[in-house]
């Protein structure tokens, strides 16, 4: 049933807005997500909700293929934002425990890169099961 006739007759099983966007973003050809996973509406949508307890994203630049990802975060008690980048992550998609180990990390802070290298890289860092797919839908 189309979308327009659902609302029509009332129907409220409609998909979330962040369903929609994972459900386009695994159906749309590599070069044309590209885009998307790097536009606002996945920022804002998607990205933000899910560190919105430590601060909020004001740049996210992933490249899948090279699985390195951009990001300039102001943190919550922050004046400045800070810029993370990390270099190399694998998902490892286990029904229990979903998690993503990152490789490589720098920021624009020498402490936080230290404490990225000692407690960040190369630890098994869980995703939430239910949240898992999106994840994967974004830097897949």
């Amino acid at each position: 049933m189309p979308v327009i006739e659902a609302i029509k007759k009332g129907k409220k099983h409609m998909l979330s807005p962040k369903k929609i966007i994972q459900s386009l973003i695994e159906k749309t050809p590599t070069k044309i997500k590209r885009k998307a996973v790097n536009s606002n509406i996945i920022k804002d949508l998607v990205i933000n909700p899910l560190v919105k307890d430590y601060g909020e994203i004001i740049e996210f630049c992933l490249n899948a293929e090279k699985r390195e990802i951009h990001i300039k975060v102001l943190l919550v008690g922050e004046k400045e934002p800070v810029e993370l980048n990390i270099q190399g992550y694998d998902l490892i998609e286990d029904d229990e425990n979903p998690c993503i180990v990152i490789k490589k990390c720098t920021t624009s802070r020498q402490w936080m890169t230290a404490l990225s290298e000692k407690f960040l890289c190369g630890k098994e860092l869980p995703i939430p099961k239910d949240k898992f797919a999106l994840v994967k839908s974004i830097l897949v």
